[in-house]
């Protein structure tokens, strides 16, 4: 990903990203909408110009999650 674009890398950063939610969901037997977990996501990294609105709330909290993930992997879980 480092040699792509920074609009290239932040938009394979949410495919990435909702993919990944929606993937999990299903596991769990929740299937998920797309739009939904694509703007959550959108959302929760601050792209978005203005907020989208999340029709389904476990869209809206799985793209929570999945960003939460992302920004803070590094982060040590004990001290």
């Amino acid at each position: 990903m480092k040699g792509l674009s920074k609009k290239s890398h932040t938009q394979t950063t949410i495919n990435i990203l909702a993919s990944e939610a929606i993937k999990t969901s299903e596991i769990e037997r929740e299937y998920l909408s797309r739009k939904d977990v694509m703007s959550s996501v959108r959302n929760n990294l601050k792209i978005s110009t203005s907020y989208e609105n999340v029709k389904d709330i476990k869209a809206k909290e799985i793209g929570e999650l999945v960003t939460m993930v992302q920004n803070t992997f590094k982060e040590m879980l004990f001290d």
